[in-house]
């Protein structure tokens, strides 16, 4: 977004120095009666990463806006000295251009003709590419790029449209280990020519290695904010306002009794028992997805066998699965878990609809009381069973798509990065009900990209490799080091 404009080229005045680009005073936004940003006051200045921190629902989503001037605020001020642009975890690039036509989509370079000026574009695009030391083509199309190669082209986008402030929400998300320290080369290399950022993470960790600065937001209010150095324990108990108990609750004990038998498939076998949570890694791509995926129906099996309390199955569809006993929590839920116009009892009904029917008719008391029951059982933050999911935070969309899947009451549960984009708050809360669910004799199959995720649930834990069971890794503990080994292949030194 463009600056308020105080005069010079561009209609907009490039500071030097220290002067801040971005100035909040005493900022406040209410939906309703719900106060969302009470007072809100920061500063973004050259040179500086500067961390914005909070539970889901604390009010980060709707500060974001307020500065990109996509809702208007009720009180403060905003004063913008720069180009502003935002990279949301969602990236808004239009996949079936190429990677040029979306650095400069409403931009468009011209010749003197008129006609669209495609060498200029690709040059301009290869440079700012050089710049930050990424090889990307600029004539590929953008649904042709991995997750991490489209973050690289939405931070390209931005510095095409001279932004000197970028806000960064989730960056990390949906990147490995290896992306996201590149990710960090480039903002600490923007960071040294005079780029500012904002970075929004549930990543305390990656905040503290990063950021220069940290703002800790809580119900609108900045409780927290300064150059002090914390660790990512303060940063929780600052964001929650409260003593955090452990992370994670004590690791399941399967039961007796095997509930899944996978035989010759993806390279390997293997047994889910009653009760046990275990957990599926391996770098990005590597297939755990896959493996989750057909276990709930949505690919076939291609070879092997699949035993399911005990009975061969060979699912064509995610309903035969539901039948069968096996709930999915996919990774994208904004994609494939939620839909943001429905309402929370819409989806707790919807996720189990046979149980709510009677002779043709949905029962709607009954899916209002089951609502009720869920939002109280998972602590889900909104006024009622009516309340649209699309007005709920990240961490409490995620708690609506989890009661769909569980109201069906399955016996196998197979999450997919459940905490993916979750605060630690909410984060604990998921821990803990997996741990319950398992205590009831529900079988997870947990696939994560979090190592000590898995470390800190799960007894044993599967290992992917190119498509294959690359292992089981059933250590006490277990230990990062051991994953990465059969992740990779390769022996630490």
């Amino acid at each position: 977004m463009k600056p308020r404009s105080t005069g010079t080229a561009n209609g907009c005045e490039w500071t030097s120095g220290t002067s801040p680009l971005l100035t909040i005073r005493g900022l406040c936004k209410s939906y309703g009666t719900n106060r969302v940003l009470d007072g809100v006051s920061l500063t973004v200045r050259p040179g500086r990463i500067v961390g914005l921190i909070g539970e889901n629902g604390a009010g980060k989503s709707t500060l974001v806006k307020c500065i990109l001037g996509l809702v208007p605020h009720d009180g403060g001020t905003i004063d913008r000295r720069a180009t502003v642009a935002a990279i949301h975890q969602e990236l808004s690039l239009a996949g079936g251009l190429s990677v040029t036509a979306n650095l400069f989509l409403g931009r468009e370079r011209r010749t003197r003709l008129g006609t669209l000026d495609h060498r200029t574009m690709q040059r301009e695009a290869a440079a700012i590419f050089a710049r930050l030391g990424v090889e990307i083509d600029p004539r590929a199309e953008v649904e042709s790029l991995s997750v991490a190669q489209m973050q690289w082209v939405a931070i390209a986008r931005a510095l095409s449209a001279e932004a000197r402030l970028l806000i960064l929400d989730e960056p990390t998300a949906l990147l490995n280990r290896d992306e996201s320290t590149k990710l960090f080369t480039v903002l600490r290399a923007l960071r040294g020519r005079g780029h500012a950022m904002l970075f929004i993470s549930h990543k305390l960790d990656e905040v503290a290695a990063l950021c220069d600065e940290l703002i800790v937001l809580r119900d609108g209010v900045v409780v927290s904010s300064g150059t002090e150095r914390l660790e990512p324990e303060e940063m929780a108990r600052r964001m929650v306002g409260r003593e955090l108990e452990a992370l994670y609750p004590p690791r399941a004990v399967p039961q007796a009794g095997t509930v899944l038998r996978l035989e010759g498939a993806f390279g390997g076998s293997f047994e889910l028992h009653v009760g046990e949570i275990l957990g599926v890694a391996g770098l990005a791509g590597q297939g755990q997805a896959d493996l989750g995926e057909t276990l709930a129906g949505f690919r076939p099996l291609r070879s092997g066998g699949l035993t399911v309390q005990g009975r061969p199955v060979r699912f064509r569809s995610p309903r035969m699965a539901r039948a069968a006993g096996i709930g999915y929590l996919a990774a994208d839920r904004l994609r494939d878990g939620i839909w943001r116009d429905f309402t929370v009892a819409e989806h707790v009904g919807l996720g189990d609809l046979p149980r709510y029917t009677r002779r043709g008719h949905v029962q709607h008391a009954a899916i209002r009381s089951a609502t009720e029951r869920f939002i109280d059982t998972f602590q889900i933050r909104c006024r009622g069973p009516a309340a649209l999911v699309g007005e709920l935070s990240g961490g409490n969309q995620q708690k609506v798509s989890m009661a769909k899947v569980l109201g069906a009451e399955p016996q196998v549960v197979v999450f997919n990065e459940p905490t993916q984009g979750v605060d630690v708050g909410a984060r604990q809360e998921i821990y803990s009900f997996i741990a319950r669910l398992a205590a009831r004799g529900v079988a997870v199959l947990l696939v994560s990209s979090d190592m000590q995720e898995l470390i800190g649930l799960c007894r044993r834990v599967l290992v992917m490799r190119a498509g294959r069971i690359a292992g089981c890794v059933e250590e006490d503990p277990i230990t990062e080091e051991s994953l990465i080994y059969l992740a990779t292949g390769v022996h630490g030194t």
